[in-house]
Parts: C-alpha cells; sequence; structure tokens
C-alpha cells in the first residue's frame, strides 16, 4: 500500500565534525508517495532517486542483515518512489526507515536509536537520527544527541520557494575558535525553535546561521536578492553538500 507523507528537513542545524548540536526538524509541504514490498533480487528503487541516496541504502541495507543475521533470507525489496526534488538526507531516512519496518515490524525510538551505530558507520552525522524521530513524531521538534526531541504545541510547515544546491561544500580545517563557534551554533538553534514556537521573526537567527555556514564551510548568501517580508534563506545540509533554500513559514491550519 502506498503511503503519502511529507518531506522534513533539518531546517536549524550545523553539522560540526565531532560536536553534538541541537537541530531543528520541521516538515514542509512537499509531499511524496512511498510503498514497499518483498522482490525477488537485490533492491530495486522504482522513481527518482540519485546515486548519493541509493548508493547508502544499498549499504545500509547489507549492514542491518549483517547485524540481525538474515543475509541468507533476504531475498531483496522493491520501493516506488513518486514526488519532486526531496531532501537527500530524508530521503534516505524514509527508505531505510521503511526497510526495517519490513524487516523487524513497526518502528518506535529504540529501534531508532539502534540504527544510530549504522548510519555512523555508513558515515552519516546527527541529522540521519533526528530525520528518523520525524517519521514517528511527526510534528517539528527539537532534538540532540543524548535528550528527548521537545515538539511544538502547534503545528508548522516550511513552504519551500526555491532550492540551490551546494554540492561543492568543504569543511575549511583549522578554524580557531572552533568551541566558541559551535556554543553560538547551538545557542542560534535553541533561540531560533524558541522563535518559531512564538511566530516572531527567524531574520537575525539566520543571519547568524548562514555566517556560521561561510565560516566553516565557505558558502555564502547572496545578500543583495530581494525577498518578501516574512521569507527566508537559510543552508540545510543535503548528502552531498547542502541546499540554500528560500522559504517561509505557514500554519497548519492554512494548509
Amino acid at each position: 500500500m502506498a503511503r503519502i507523507v511529507n518531506e522534513y528537513i533539518p531546517l536549524l542545524h550545523i553539522p560540526i565534525p565531532k560536536r553534538h548540536n541541537p537541530l531543528v526538524i520541521v516538515p514542509t509541504r512537499n509531499v511524496v508517495e512511498v510503498s514497499i514490498e518483498r522482490g525477488n533480487e537485490d533492491l530495486i528503487i522504482e522513481g527518482e532517486i540519485p546515486d548519493e541516496v541509493f548508493n547508502p541504502i544499498v549499504i545500509f541495507t547489507q549492514l542491518l542483515m549483517k547485524k540481525l543475521r538474515c543475509e541468507r533470507k533476504f531475498k531483496g525489496f522493491k520501493i516506488r518512489f513518486k514526488g519532486g526534488y526531496t531532501n537527500t538526507l530524508y530521503l534516505y531516512a524514509l527508505l531505510t526507515n521503511l526497510i526495517v519496518e519490513q524487516l523487524i515490524g513497526s518502528i518506535d525510538s529504540e529501534i531508532i536509536r539502534s540504527l544510530y551505530h549504522i548510519d555512523r558507520e555508513i558515515g552519516f552525522e546527527d541529522s540521519i537520527h533526528a530525520l528518523r524521530l520525524a517519521l514517528i513524531i511527526k510534528k517539528p521538534f527539537i532534538w540532540r544527541l543524548g535528550e528527548d526531541a521537545i515538539s511544538l504545541d502547534k503545528m508548522i510547515y516550511v513552504e519551500v520557494i526555491s532550492r540551490k544546491l551546494h554540492t561543492d561544500m568543504r569543511l575549511i580545517h583549522e578554524i580557531p575558535l572552533i568551541d566558541l563557534i559551535t556554543h553560538v551554533a547551538g545557542l542560534s538553534i535553541i533561540e531560533g525553535f524558541k522563535r518559531i514556537s512564538e511566530g516572531r521573526s527567524l531574520r537575525g537567527v539566520l543571519r547568524v546561521m548562514n555566517s556560521l555556514w561561510h565560516i566553516l564551510y565557505g558558502v555564502r548568501v547572496d545578500e543583495d536578492m530581494e525577498m518578501s517580508e516574512g521569507d527566508y534563506k537559510v543552508f540545510v545540509k543535503e548528502i552531498n553538500g547542502c541546499s540554500l533554500i528560500t522559504f517561509r513559514i505557514v500554519s497548519g491550519d492554512n494548509i
């Protein structure tokens, strides 16, 4: 049976190696349709799935089978995906969650916690764990590794107006004051979540966060581009690089 779900993105998140800051996960108005069934061959995915998503899914499936000790019983899966461009981190989390459900049943936070080690072995950071949680929390929330997620008491969505991919993002090494940068990033994310919950402007918070993205990865927002009142720009992590999205926040009542 096909499942229709909203895309979720790590809206407020700055990945910093060997650091574990909070992340804010928010659904977008982008809707995708997915289904999965057992197959007779290896993993098959129908739909426009980029290699940067497909290849880690294959590795994840192999590692999961090894962990469950059921490699010999594996007959493959056939996944169907319909939708426009979707954040690649979310796409990986969504499709691998479907595979896990097929093998062991419904997913809860304990199962997601056990998958963290497989994701880390593949090379993913904390955002994958958070996006897996989004599929069971189904609300905007803030989360940090080792802590419980805190959900908003209201439903909001991100309406993505445009996305510009930055696949050449590179971490700038030997950055001075990295501990201070990590602290400022964490405080900015917490402040951003507070402002979202209160319906206040994110402009100042996002200016700080985009500046930190530039310091760490060299990507830059074109500040000369005009935006309507209530529209924002922020960098959002992808599997390879990041996207610069222009967005606005809309109430769940307006969907």
